[in-house]
């Protein structure tokens, strides 16, 4: 397993405000969109999002470029079987959801937490579509993730009090409450 890494699954502008938090805070994140293609679109977009931040004085050339070091797209759903943490962050679409859980629950081990940023839907849901319900759970960020510190988590209703814990100290190291 590799620690201080997470994977996302969805690249969109959610996805990269996650990915830019999960990196801002010295994690090393995976992501994976629907293809390579859009997957590199979405980082040219996020590094136009971050000259802006310099533009504003927000950050630094050098944390621009710690940022992006820390952010890698990878192209098959194998490449994210190795985390902690996998976020999924594709539409709030209650199938397409379903599938990616289905899909993460094949090939990550028992011990990753999945976690969805759905805002509508089920969690305890969700989970079904997995053999890992008990560590499923939703943190629904707030946009622009990197700003907002208000993270909302919730428990499916087989969400363990182990996995809770886990991703409430997963919150407090991105800063948020």
């Amino acid at each position: 397993m590799q620690e201080n890494t997470a994977a996302i699954v969805g690249f969109g502008t959610m996805g990269r405000g996650l990915a830019r938090t999960l990196a801002g805070a010295g994690i090393e994140v995976l992501v994976m969109d629907r293809s390579p293609e859009k997957a590199r679109e979405s980082l040219k977009l996020l590094e136009a999002a971050l000259d802006q931040e310099i533009a504003r004085w927000g950050i630094t050339q050098s944390e621009k470029k710690a940022i992006l070091s820390r952010i890698k797209i990878v192209e098959k759903i194998d490449d994210l079987a190795d985390v902690p943490f996998v976020f999924e962050a594709v539409a709030d679409e209650r199938e397409l959801k379903r599938g990616v859980f289905w899909g993460l629950d094949q090939v990550c081990p028992p011990e990753t937490i999945l976690i969805t940023n759905t805002s509508t839907l089920s969690v305890s849901d969700l989970a079904e579509a997995t053999r890992r319900p008990d560590k499923v759970i939703g943190m629904h960020f707030q946009n622009p993730v990197h700003k907002m510190k208000l993270v909302e988590i919730v428990r499916g209703l087989k969400t363990s009090d182990a996995t809770l814990k886990k991703v409430m100290g997963l919150a407090e190291a991105l800063g948020k409450t």
